[in-house]
């Protein structure tokens, strides 16, 4: 994975619009051929449970190398919504030991009604010492509103620590 926080506050969803998970979704996951393998998927009624009759459709395609210590995966979503957003995504990770440094580039395209394009990028790292794991990273998300105006700017650092119980616990 490219985000250390995944699903957790120090998550890098808290910073990008495009960075949600679809219901209704129809997907084939190829199996691993020489460490590559790839994702191709169909979201049908992608409105998030939101209080509306809109509703979007969306194609998503992810192709990833997993080999060793390195992981390098790029996708690519199309959304199929009233300005026909665009999303491609790109991260890695390399591992030295017990020691992992990730980082990620995301950039969206027809964003919204308010911002005509976003970009995301972060690092990361993390050291595990048995069952102890200590890590941090940093985002930074720049958008440019639609019909030029000043960028806005954001930014994420997150340190956490992870224990790993024993099964047994």
């Amino acid at each position: 994975a490219y985000d250390l926080f995944g699903n957790s506050l120090g998550d890098s969803r808290n910073l990008g619009i495009a960075n949600t998970r679809a219901q209704n979704v129809v997907a084939y996951v190829s199996p691993t051929f020489g460490g590559v393998s790839g994702v191709v998927a169909k979201v049908t009624n992608a409105d998030n449970g939101a209080a509306t009759s809109a509703t979007t459709e969306a194609t998503t395609a992810l192709v990833k190398f997993a080999g060793g210590p390195v992981t390098v995966g790029v996708g690519m979503d199309a959304f199929n919504n009233s300005i026909d957003t665009k999303v491609i995504n790109l991260g890695a990770s390399f591992a030295i030991g017990s020691a992992k440094i990730v980082a990620m580039y995301q950039k969206t395209s027809d964003v919204s009604a308010i911002y005509d394009e976003q970009s995301v990028m972060g690092v990361g790292a993390s050291m595990a010492f048995g069952n102890h794991t200590v890590k941090a990273q940093y985002y930074t998300v720049s958008d440019t509103p639609v019909g030029g105006g000043a960028d806005t700017e954001g930014k994420l650092m997150a340190v956490g620590y992870d224990y790993a119980f024993s099964k047994t616990f």
